[in-house]
């Protein structure tokens, strides 16, 4: 499989996993007396015979524990809409960022961030919480932003300063080969010794 399909499909995958574990009460499950608790970094629901209620955060662990919560959404949301951008641009044959913002190295930074974001959640579980059993909201998170830093790695960051470029990129004036010149973002031909 080529080298871009691979990157588009590990980071498309990726995205819908951590988008799925941020977004969905998949972290926490677990219940008695005829209640079941499912609890997300967004907040938590109890279901009963009667249907299902949401619950505040703070009445399970705390605002300290609500707010760690919302750093794994922010984290995980802004993971995979960078990441998501990433896959555009390898699907449309777009240079990834430019001096002075690489596209790439966010989503690596805000993954990491992800991960970390996730596992503090995980560990800081509050004593209130201790009858539940983990569910699979973290494992989707840590795979989800790893196959999205690893998107980012495989799609690589374009080409490397004054190499040639990617097969297909020609010059549209005379056809010759360009050469992507990173300091200014640009491909440059040396045929016609402009910037395209």
């Amino acid at each position: 499989m080529e080298k871009r399909k691979l990157g588009m499909w590990l980071g498309a995958v990726g995205a819908i996993l951590l988008l799925l574990s941020v977004a969905t009460k998949l972290w926490w499950s677990g219940g008695g007396m005829g209640m079941g608790l499912k609890v997300g970094p967004l907040g938590a629901e109890a279901c009963g015979e009667l249907g299902c209620a949401g619950i505040d955060m703070a009445q399970i662990g705390g605002g300290a524990w609500q707010g760690v919560g919302y750093l794994v959404f922010l984290a995980g949301l802004g993971t995979s809409l960078l990441g998501l951008g990433v896959v555009w641009a390898a699907w449309t044959r777009k240079p990834i960022g430019s001096s002075r913002f690489d596209l790439n190295k966010m989503v690596v930074r805000l993954g990491a961030a992800s991960i970390v974001c996730a596992i503090a959640f995980a560990a800081t579980r509050p004593s209130q919480a201790v009858g539940l059993s983990m569910g699979v909201g973290l494992y989707l998170a840590v795979i989800g932003a790893g196959l999205l830093m690893g998107a980012t790695l495989v799609l690589g960051q374009g080409v490397p300063a004054g190499n040639q470029a990617p097969h297909g990129t020609a010059c549209a004036r005379c056809g010759a080969p360009m050469r992507w010149i990173s300091e200014y973002g640009r491909f440059w031909c040396d045929r016609e010794q402009t910037y395209v």
